[in-house]
């Protein structure tokens, strides 16, 4: 529950960041919904007690990883001064 939470706020936050398209803008938000998608079907899998939950839970961090890592790129070398 948590999970689907945290996605729909990351989900709106990142379309509303800017109100004109951006080249790039679906590909972020895929990003950010794949940031949230992973865990949300680890956490369903491992309720179920089918399907490999911990496994998409363990990829899920390490996709959140990558895709801070970018956004801090982004942010330190991207951004003009």
């Amino acid at each position: 529950m948590t999970s689907l939470a945290a996605g729909v706020g990351v989900l709106v936050l990142t379309r509303r960041q800017s109100a004109e398209p951006h080249p790039w803008r679906r590909l972020r938000l895929a990003m950010a919904a794949a940031v949230v998608l992973l865990p949300l079907i680890g956490g369903a899998s491992v309720l179920l007690a089918a399907g490999g939950g911990l496994y998409w839970i363990a990829a899920g961090v390490i996709w959140a990883i990558i895709v801070s890592v970018a956004n801090a790129w982004v942010l330190l070398v991207e951004i003009l001064r």
